[in-house]
């Protein structure tokens, strides 16, 4: 311990002194909160921009909305400026993380589904990622899609993987620490079936299932859209990930800072429906805290309003720590009374009360200080290392761990998978930026490893594939080789250099193969066998073009496609019941595509008379028993089960869904429509005579009687969404 004394000195006095103040910068759990950029156009004084928000309340920032265009990011004027100022959260916490998020209700899936939808594409966006963040000093993606299809689970898979594929080979080229990802789901088991929830657990480092918007003013505001507790509830949802197999170490619980309302809106946020928290507590009455679901109600502007408050914030965030949840999300930080001048609570109390619970996990935070007295929350443990010292500690054997020493003495904590406690900057970082060659051994509960003298290495520094054990991999740094141990399910990847999931490495007898690739030599046909991949050479190549870079459909077999990387290619298989798409470029179900001699052709549809040039899911305009998919220049017509009609907000059908009664009246082109559910969405009578189905962008409304999209300050929305 003397080493760490030397090393922490300031540190323990620092910490000890700051951390009431700082509380997000030492918090073993995530408080994320996402910022809204078109915050900054509300009135004064809730038009919130960077310095507004508190860093020291938040462990992440995730910053919403970056607009996307030709597969890649592309910030406005005002998000570059952004990205500048909000490097003074940083200043004041050091450990704070910022990400760039994409997508959101407005945005849909009209940029996902391009993105997705070919390896190059994929390769694109992520790149694009890591030249903004590099650039601007951020750390990482938030990937908020609303909603892949489930046609579309391998496209998603695919676009994570390879986004987080590139991120951890970056990470070991710059020497930085890993960029991260995330993203915000859906709650409800049906979206959910379009997660291929067991991989993508491998690639995420949290994700954020979207646990509010229950219910509102398409269903009569009839019950609470942000409960913990019942069918709706955030614990059934989560519960529901853990079932499908995600770790719930890498779930968060959401928290909304804003109420429903059937139509009633508010002075600042202006939207039919919707009331910010700083807009709900300075009018609210006939206050209601439902003990059943854990939340409040109370009357707003005449109408019943379900929203949070300090109570349910703080009943989610326990009920979150007694089942091992990784932390809390809420959206989003504007809407909490970030200024202070509404409520009488301080500033931000919705996060404040979130983060204050959190911080309980952290024996070192888990008191109250005033001036003249200390309030310990827990029983004091001596343990062996803080020997009265008070601060955070490296582990003295183990880098993947460190030791907090705090009023209720000590308590040893364990980084996340694949990262080591760095001593230069307090916290846990990439293992590629921590040096841990003083430590004898290092263990974890999914990694561990072994230092030795070299008996494989040649002296070099390196990384390489363990001859005999696919599940460990040697790093070699000179004078010691140290044998690591990938994760459960996981073998190592030669190519990419870290550990994959196992499904995506072919092991035999302990070494370990990549995909079959074929590769040119003149004149010879041979088979070379190495320690750590296997290369099949053949002459000449049988598919790709020489030196060309492609995705083709394999000649003979539907449900293979070919890559052509340079002068080789790899065959790779599609999942049970799928084709590959020559079209869309992705394995496809295979019920949308024909199989002869095996060529895939597109099933014979007619070209499209709904979709006008939309990709995505619409419902069918005049029978609530069909849907529509959109897909490139064609469309398929499909028919719910029997009892079942097509829900728009969930995009399935269901046995729960009453057709509106309203009918579109005879097209007499030009002319427009409202939806009868959906405030965002009219129909549009085109000189084909049929109606068209559209969206206004950019947050709009439709407004009938103007016939165009509208501010949603002029658009009466109370008798749909």
């Amino acid at each position: 311990m003397d080493k760490s004394l030397l090393i922490f000195i300031f540190v323990a006095t620092f910490v000890s002194a700051v951390t009431c103040e700082c509380k997000a910068q030492y918090s073993s759990k995530r408080m994320i909160c996402y910022f809204a950029n078109w915050a900054s156009g509300r009135p004064a004084p809730a038009n919130m921009v960077p310095e507004d928000l508190d860093p020291c309340l938040c462990t992440h920032v995730l910053y919403s909305f970056v607009p996307m265009a030709n597969n890649a990011l592309n910030p406005t004027g005002q998000d570059l400026e952004y990205f500048k100022r909000m490097s003074v959260w940083k200043s004041k916490n050091p450990n704070i993380k910022v990400s760039l998020s994409v997508g959101g209700w407005n945005e849909g899936s009209n940029n996902f589904n391009s993105i997705s939808s070919t390896d190059a594409n994929r390769q694109q966006f992520c790149q694009s990622v890591i030249k903004y963040c590099r650039e601007y000093n951020l750390d990482g993606i938030d990937i908020d899609w609303e909603y892949p299809q489930s046609y579309q689970k391998d496209s998603y898979t695919a676009l994570i993987k390879k986004c987080n594929d590139m991120f951890v080979t970056e990470s070991m080229s710059s020497g930085k620490s890993k960029l991260l990802l995330s993203a915000a789901t859906a709650p409800d088991s049906g979206r959910m079936a379009a997660l291929d929830l067991p991989k993508l657990a491998n690639y995420f480092d949290f994700i954020n299932p979207m646990t509010y918007d229950a219910h509102g003013s398409w269903d009569g505001n009839n019950a609470h859209h942000s409960p913990l507790l019942g069918n709706d509830g955030a614990a059934a949802a989560l519960e529901r990930y853990i079932n499908a197999g995600f770790p719930p170490s890498k779930l968060n619980i959401g928290l909304a800072a804003y109420g429903r309302t059937q139509s009633a809106s508010g002075q600042y946020t202006r939207e039919p429906g919707i009331l910010s928290y700083y807009e709900i507590c300075k009018s609210k009455t006939n206050y209601v805290y439902d003990n059943n679901v854990k939340a409040p109600s109370a009357t707003v502007n005449g109408q019943t309003c379900y929203y949070e408050d300090t109570v349910s914030v703080s009943d989610k965030v326990s009920w979150a720590l007694n089942n091992e949840i990784g932390g809390a999300f809420i959206w989003d930080a504007s809407l909490d009374d970030f200024s202070g001048q509404f409520c009488s609570e301080g500033k931000s109390p919705l996060i404040t009360a979130a983060i204050n619970k959190l911080s309980e996990a952290d024996p070192i935070q888990s008191t109250t200080s005033t001036s003249s007295t200390t309030t310990t929350k827990c029983q004091y443990n001596p343990g062996e290392f803080c020997n009265g010292e008070k601060g955070i500690f490296e582990h003295p054997t183990d880098c993947s761990k460190y030791v907090m020493c705090g009023e209720c003495g000590e308590t040893i904590q364990t980084c996340p998978p694949g990262q080591m406690f760095n001593a230069e900057v307090f916290f846990c970082d990439a293992e590629s930026s921590v040096d841990c060659s003083d430590k004898s051994t290092i263990t974890s509960t999914e990694q561990s490893s072994t230092t030795s003298p070299l008996t494989i290495c040649d002296g070099s520094e390196k990384i390489m594939a363990h001859p005999n054990d696919c599940a460990k991999y040697i790093i070699c740094d000179g004078q010691n080789e140290i044998i690591e141990s990938c994760a459960e399910n996981e073998f190592f990847n030669p190519e990419l250099m870290f550990c994959d999931a196992a499904e995506f490495v072919d092991c035999e007898n302990g070494t370990v193969y990549q995909t079959t690739t074929y590769t040119t030599t003149p004149d010879t046909t041979t088979t070379t066998t190495m320690t750590s991949s296997s290369t099949t050479t053949l002459a000449p190549l049988e598919f790709c073009k020489q030196g060309s870079n492609d995705i083709l459909s394999h000649p003979n077999d539907c449900s293979k496609y070919v890559e052509c990387k340079d002068d080789s290619e790899i065959v790779h298989s599609c999942a049970p019941g799928e084709y590959f798409n020559p079209d869309l470029m992705f394995c496809d179900a295979a019920e949308f595509l024909t199989c002869e001699n095996g060529t895939v052709q597109q099933k014979t549809i007619s070209k499209t008379s709904y979709c006008n040039s939309q990709i995505g899911t619409i419902p069918h305009p005049t029978d609530c028993s069909k849907y529509i998919e959109c897909r490139a220049d064609q469309e398929i017509i499909n028919q719910c089960a029997p009892g079942l009609l097509y829900n728009l907000e969930f995009e399935e059908c269901d046995p729960d869904y009453s057709c509106p009664s309203s009918s579109l009246p005879e097209c007499q082109a030009p002319s427009f429509k409202a939806h009868e559910n959906n405030c965002t969405l009219f129909y549009e009578c085109q000189d084909d005579e049929k109606y068209h189905l559209k969206e206004c962008q950019y947050g709009l409304k439709f407004n009938e009687p103007r016939q165009a999209c509208d501010w949603p300050q002029n658009v009466d929305c109370s008798s749909r969404k």
